[in-house]
């Protein structure tokens, strides 16, 4: 019989684990969970043991939301090296792989790897190909995010960018089609301080058929209806 007032780790391990290979997973679960009950705020190391062996518990039952919950319960209670304090990182990081929270993942394991106590933890190994793994996963998933966001944004700008292939990587379509806007704007902001500032006739007409010439072959729709429309509006004032 396991003592509450006192936790045997081994005798525990063996009554737990024999319990889940006989497909008795609640039972298990059951025990933990009462032994938990009965230890106070006060005894943080029983409370973390028993809290593990939940967390185990879940993982072997593919419970992962619970497991996650549970060693989130864990890591708030501390830990006494760094080294433990990485090995809960990285399970936690793998579990929100196994649940699909790429990013989340990638949080985790970015902390665990700029910590610079990292470099001489035996885990870092697989720290890294953790990061690896859910990185290209994360770039998978905002690839199409951002395409879709280039797509919108060549609708509600009008933007005709020549050239662009079919599977071209969304970030540079993103930084073609900035550096499109940012010059065509530029463009059409000296066109207009030009004609806005000129004094003579003759100054206005240069710029009257810059502008007009600049709009003939713009290719950001949104700046060539400013262009069209400052042209509108000059030639009304000249009526």
């Amino acid at each position: 019989m396991i003592m509450a007032s006192r936790i045997n780790r081994r005798r525990l391990h063996k009554t737990v684990f024999s319990l889940l290979e006989s497909g008795r997973s609640d039972e298990a679960r059951k025990l933990v969970r009462r032994l938990l009950r009965e230890r106070s705020p006060g005894q943080p190391g029983d409370r973390g043991t028993l809290l593990y062996f939940l967390f185990e518990i879940e993982t072997y039952s593919d419970r992962y939301v619970e497991a996650l919950a549970l060693l989130s319960r864990r890591r708030s209670l501390g830990f006494r090296t760094s080294g433990e304090r990485f090995n809960a990182t990285l399970l936690a990081a793998r579990l929100l792989m196994k649940t699909s929270q790429w990013f989340a993942a990638r949080t985790e394991l970015t902390g665990l790897l700029t910590d610079h106590k990292c470099i001489s933890w035996p885990g870092i190994l697989q720290a890294l190909d953790a990061y690896v793994a859910a990185d290209g996963r994360c770039r998978e998933e905002m690839n199409q995010v951002l395409r879709e966001g280039c797509e919108a944004a060549k609708a509600r700008f009008g933007i005709n960018l020549e050239g662009t292939e079919e599977n071209q990587d969304a970030s540079e379509t993103i930084r073609r089609m900035h550096s499109l806007f940012r010059d065509s704007s530029k463009a059409f902001q000296e066109l207009e301080c030009g004609l806005l500032l000129s004094v003579t006739e003759r100054q206005r007409d240069e710029f009257v058929g810059q502008l007009r010439e600049r709009a003939r072959s713009e290719r950001v729709g949104f700046i060539r209806d400013q262009m069209e429309s400052l042209l509108r509006r000059f030639e009304e004032k000249r009526d």
